[in-house]
C-alpha cells in the first residue's frame, strides 16, 4: 500500500509542477504582450482598422459622446470637466505577481502594462482626431496619468485620460478654445457654415454625390489661400476644419490639413463616404508632410487633394488667385497627374500612404494603412441615359397605316462639366504647388507632453497570442503524458 501510495505521490507532484509552470508561462505571456495588430481586410473608419481590446476600444466612445455638444457627458467641452486638475478613469486592471515582490520587480511590470496601454490608447486617440475632424478645439496632445496598489501578489493599476493639469501648464483644449462658451460659439459658427454650404451646393445643381464633391473643391479653393505666415508659428486653426470652412487668407490661411478636414466635415455631412489620408507627399524631386483624402462615388474610392487644387501663385495673394484646378480631383491610383507639365507620375506614386500617426518614448509609430483602395482609374461622369417618349396605347388596335413610328433615340449631348468645376486660364508655375517653408507637424499627431513613469494592463490583443495558447496547450498536453506515464512506470515496478 505504501508503494501505491508513493506511485500515486510521484504521478501528482509531475501533474503540479506542470500546473505551476503553465501558470507562470500564462502571467509571462501577459506581461509581454505589447504589439497592436491591424484587422484583416480594408476599413473606412480609423478605428476600425486595428484590433483593441474591449475596454480600450470604449474609451474612443467616449470621446465621441463627449465632443458631440449634447449636453451629455461633453467632457472635452462643459467647464466642470476643467477645474484645474481634473482626468477620467478609463481602464483598470489588474495583475498577478509573486508573492512580496520587490520594488524593482513591481516598477517593471507596472511600466511594461503602461507601454501596451499606451500605444493602445495613442492608437485611439489617433483614429478619434483622424475619423471626426469636426472636434477642432483640441491641442492634439494627449496626457495619461497612473496610479497603482499592491497588496500581497496584487498589483492594482488604473489609467485616467487627463484633461487638464494646471501645474504642469497641460490642457487638452487649445490655448484659444479654453471655456466652454467660446467652444460652442464656435461649433455653433461651423455647423452654420456647414448648412451653407450644402444649400448652396443645392441650388447649384450639385444632385448627385460627384456634383457635390465637385462643388466642396471648387468652393474651398475659390475661398481660400494657403497660409503664407510663419508655420511654425501659425494659429491652430490654420490645421483645422473651421479655418477652410469660413474661407480664410494670407497668415490664417489654412493648411494642407486644415483643407482636407473641412472636405471631409462636408462629404460627411452630405452623407458621401469620405476618409483622412496622410503620408510624404511627392512633390517633384522633393518630399513634404500632407494630407489629403479618399472618396467613395458610385462604389468605388477615389483620391481628391483639395490643397494642391489651390496653388500658390507667385505675387497673387488672394483667395482667389485664378490658378484654381481640378487636376487632383476624382483620381485613380494609376491616374497621371502632371503637375503644370513640370513632372509627371502616377496619384498613387505622388501620394503614397504612410498614416503614421503617433510615437513616444515607449510607443513605436503605428501605421493605419489597412484603408479604403483606391480604384486604378479617375472618375468618369456617367452619360445620362435618355427616356424615350411614351409610346401611346390605343385604345383600339390600330391599323398598319396608323401605328405611329418611335421618333429615333436623341444621342445624348455631351455631359456639361459642372460649373463647380473651375478650369484655370493658365497652368501654374511648379512655384504654384503650395511647398510650406518648413513641414509642419501635424497638430493631429498626439505625442503627450509629458510621459509618465507608470502604466497599465492587458489593452490591446496581439499576434502572440494565439501562440502563447497553442504553446501553453501543448505543453499541456505533454505534461499530463508524462504524469500518466509515470504513473504506469511506478505502478509496473510495484509489481
Amino acid at each position: 500500500m505504501k508503494e501505491k501510495k508513493k506511485s500515486l505521490f510521484a504521478w501528482l507532484l509531475v501533474l503540479l509542477v506542470g500546473v505551476l509552470y503553465i501558470g507562470e508561462a500564462d502571467v509571462s505571456a501577459q506581461t509581454n504582450q505589447k504589439a497592436l495588430r491591424s484587422k484583416n481586410g480594408n476599413a473606412v473608419n480609423w478605428i476600425d482598422r486595428v484590433v483593441l481590446d474591449a475596454d480600450v476600444r470604449a474609451v474612443y466612445d467616449t470621446l465621441v459622446e463627449g465632443s458631440d455638444a449634447d449636453g451629455e457627458k461633453d467632457i472635452l467641452i462643459e467647464d466642470s470637466y476643467f477645474d484645474g486638475t481634473h482626468s477620467i478613469s478609463v481602464v483598470k486592471e489588474t495583475i498577478l505577481l509573486k508573492k512580496n515582490p520587490s520594488e524593482a520587480e513591481i516598477t517593471d511590470a507596472v511600466d511594461s502594462v503602461y507601454a501596451r496601454y499606451e500605444e493602445a490608447l495613442l492608437a485611439v486617440f489617433s483614429a478619434f482626431d483622424r475619423d471626426h475632424p469636426e472636434i477642432f478645439w483640441l491641442s492634439g496632445e494627449w496626457k495619461l496619468g497612473i496610479s497603482y496598489s499592491v497588496k500581497d501578489s496584487e498589483c492594482k493599476v488604473e489609467i485616467s485620460l487627463v484633461l487638464q493639469d494646471k501645474e504642469s501648464n497641460f490642457d487638452v483644449r487649445a490655448k484659444k478654445y479654453r471655456s466652454q462658451s467660446t467652444i460652442e460659439n464656435a461649433i455653433y459658427e461651423r455647423d452654420s457654415l456647414v448648412s451653407a454650404y450644402l444649400v448652396a451646393a443645392e441650388h447649384n445643381g450639385a444632385d448627385s454625390a460627384a456634383k457635390k464633391i465637385r462643388y466642396f473643391n471648387e468652393e474651398l479653393t475659390l475661398r481660400n489661400e494657403y497660409n503664407t505666415g510663419d508655420l511654425t508659428k501659425m494659429d491652430s486653426d490654420c490645421a483645422e476644419c473651421i479655418s477652410a470652412l469660413a474661407g480664410s487668407v494670407g497668415e490664417m490661411g489654412p493648411i494642407c490639413e486644415g483643407y482636407a478636414r473641412a472636405f471631409k466635415v462636408l462629404c460627411d455631412k452630405a452623407g458621401i463616404p469620405c476618409v483622412l489620408v496622410d503620408g510624404m507627399a511627392q512633390n517633384g524631386s522633393s518630399q513634404e508632410a500632407h494630407m489629403w483624402n479618399y472618396v467613395k462615388v458610385d462604389g468605388a474610392w477615389y483620391g481628391v487633394d483639395v490643397t494642391w487644387n489651390d496653388p500658390i501663385v507667385e505675387g497673387i495673394s488672394q483667395a482667389n488667385s485664378g490658378y484654381e484646378t481640378t487636376e487632383w480631383l476624382l483620381v485613380g491610383s494609376h491616374t497621371v497627374v502632371n503637375a503644370g507639365g513640370q513632372w509627371t507620375m502616377n496619384f498613387i506614386d505622388s501620394h503614397p500612404v504612410s498614416n503614421t500617426v503617433f510615437g513616444s518614448r515607449t510607443a513605436k509609430p503605428y501605421a493605419f494603412t489597412n484603408g479604403p483602395v483606391l480604384a486604378e482609374n479617375e472618375y468618369v461622369t456617367p452619360s445620362a441615359t435618355p427616356t424615350p417618349s411614351a409610346t401611346p396605347t390605343p385604345s383600339a388596335t390600330p391599323t398598319p397605316s396608323t401605328t405611329p413610328t418611335p421618333s429615333a433615340t436623341p444621342t445624348p449631348s455631351a455631359t456639361p462639366t459642372p460649373s463647380a468645376t473651375p478650369t484655370p486660364s493658365a497652368t501654374p508655375t511648379p512655384s504654384a504647388t503650395p511647398t510650406p517653408s518648413a513641414t509642419p507637424t501635424p497638430s493631429a499627431t498626439p505625442t503627450p507632453s509629458t510621459t509618465p513613469i507608470e502604466g497599465n494592463s492587458n489593452g490591446v490583443q496581439t499576434s502572440d497570442e494565439n501562440t502563447t495558447e497553442i504553446y501553453v496547450a501543448v505543453v499541456l498536453v505533454v505534461l499530463i503524458g508524462a504524469g500518466i506515464m509515470a504513473g504506469k512506470y511506478f505502478w509496473k515496478k510495484e509489481k
